[in-house]
């Protein structure tokens, strides 16, 4: 069986707009509207959660396995960034992975005033439960805050590690409205969407007693 790795690889190579993968039928790409099966053999539903669980950090498959749901976005080095909702069909997992068509461009080169990074991060620390912006490995690689820009629209992804206790769905709606609100007001822009993935949670551990 393929790994998504290279599943993602015949996508971008062949054009194709998504990927869907589930059980029973072979993983199936969208060429010009047509769904094209590859040559593999049919799914089972151990290999499509395999497959749709590599890409999950271990916060959201427990909010998957929740909510049976499951939307986010992430990058593939040298290849391509991607949305992927996850689901559950007909009582297995299933996925569909679609290529975005857009260049993730560093604040500094955005022409914006360079305090926008600045206001965004405050915004975001301003709510309760995010303990801080995930770096490095903990977000696989990604900016803490990545944008797009086209004219006056934005999109923007933002990693965190959020705090141990809060509701995951409250923290994620509190920070998309809390940024959303500080860059319209402040700079006029018009942010289309807000993509927060949660890389990690962090859990206060109790001081040892002193004797």
């Amino acid at each position: 069986m393929a790994n998504l790795h290279q599943l993602l690889k015949a996508m971008v190579e062949k054009g194709a707009s998504d990927l869907h993968i589930t059980t029973g039928s072979p993983p199936q790409l969208r060429i010009d509207g047509e769904l094209v099966p590859l040559k593999t053999a049919p799914l089972s539903p151990v290999e499509t959660k395999q497959l749709c669980y590599s890409i999950l950090t271990d916060a959201q498959k427990h909010k998957f396995e929740e909510d049976n749901e499951l939307d986010l976005s992430f990058g593939v080095k040298g290849l391509s960034r991607f949305r992927s909702n996850i689901f559950m069909q007909r009582g297995a997992v299933a996925g569909a992975f679609r290529m975005i068509q857009f260049k993730i461009v560093p604040m500094t080169e955005l022409g914006l005033p360079p305090v926008i990074e600045k206001i965004a991060t405050l915004a975001v620390r301003e709510v309760p439960g995010v303990h801080e912006f995930a770096t490095g490995e903990t977000a696989g690689g990604e900016k803490p805050i990545a944008i797009s820009l086209d004219g006056k629209s934005a999109t923007i992804e933002i990693h965190l590690v959020i705090e141990y206790g809060f509701a995951v769905h409250s923290v994620t709606e509190k920070v998309r409205t809390k940024v959303i609100s500080a860059l319209e007001n402040l700079f006029g822009l018009d942010v289309t969407a807000v993509d927060i993935v949660i890389d990690d949670i962090h859990l206060e551990l109790a001081e040892p007693a002193v004797e």
